[in-house]
């Protein structure tokens, strides 16, 4: 499901939880598939996972949820939708940092994390996608 996911294949994921796959499971990095919605911005796999129950506070390995995840990458769309569906907006990772101080990571590190993820960081985007996490989060 994490593939389809990433391949912002909604049909195949709607196969997969069609066969049983737990909405919430988590792969081997503490990664659950809203985790992944939201690091790529398919937000129509997100709003998806959302309304069939995925639990949008699930934390991964690091402690960060999906709305960590969005905030630092700028993904807007996805943050509207998991505040806008009660994502806890003061929960901490293992760092003590909530999807707020997510906003106020610098470029560099972005582009590291962008790497390791495996995914393109687009500056602007990011910088406005930010902006837009911040109004949301108040």
């Amino acid at each position: 499901m994490w593939t389809a996911t990433g391949d912002d294949n909604i049909e195949a994921v709607k196969q997969h939880l069609a066969k049983g796959v737990d909405i919430d499971a988590k792969d081997e990095d503490g990664t659950a598939v809203l985790h992944v919605a939201a690091i790529l911005d398919h937000d129509e796999i997100a709003e998806f996972l959302i309304q069939k129950g995925a639990n949008v506070d699930a934390k991964g390995g690091d402690g960060g949820t999906a709305l960590h995840k969005a905030a630092c990458l700028g993904r807007s769309r996805v943050a509207k939708l998991l505040i806008e569906n009660g994502a806890y907006i003061e929960v901490r990772n293992n760092q003590g940092a909530t999807a707020l101080d997510g906003l106020k990571v610098d470029w560099g590190t972005t582009q590291f994390i962008a790497q390791l993820l495996q995914i393109k960081a687009d500056r602007k985007k990011v910088e406005v996608g930010r902006t837009e996490v911040a109004k949301l989060l108040g």
